[in-house]
């Protein structure tokens, strides 16, 4: 049997269960993920509350790595700007301190 004709049988099932039916409604929620399941040729996990406990922690997960790189990013930039500044205003030393000199060579008062 294939893939395509058990899909089927589960279409034609939750047709026969109908929306008034126990699991009915239910099971026609879950068509779609246990057609992409399928599809994907990936085992199908009926228990929900595993599959969102695992989509949390790996969510979670993604999110503290996210947090630690933006973290990380941030400290660079810190750094950077700190070097950038710093070398700013030596170049503003230095510039102030020709001019100084210049105006002192030609004989003026700053």
């Amino acid at each position: 049997m294939t893939k395509q004709e058990e899909i089927e049988i589960l279409r034609d099932a939750i047709g026969k269960l109908g929306s008034e039916s126990y699991i009915g409604p239910w099971l026609a929620g879950q068509l779609p993920i246990i057609e992409s399941f399928m599809k994907s040729d990936l085992p199908i996990d009926l228990d929900i509350g595993q599959t969102v406990r695992v989509a949390t922690a790996e969510a979670d997960a993604t999110i503290a790595d996210a947090t630690r790189q933006a973290e990380r990013i941030v400290e660079i930039a810190t750094t950077r700007a700190k070097r950038i500044t710093d070398t700013a205003h030596e170049y503003r030393a230095a510039i102030i301190g020709q001019l100084r000199h210049c105006i002192g060579t030609l004989g003026g008062s700053v």
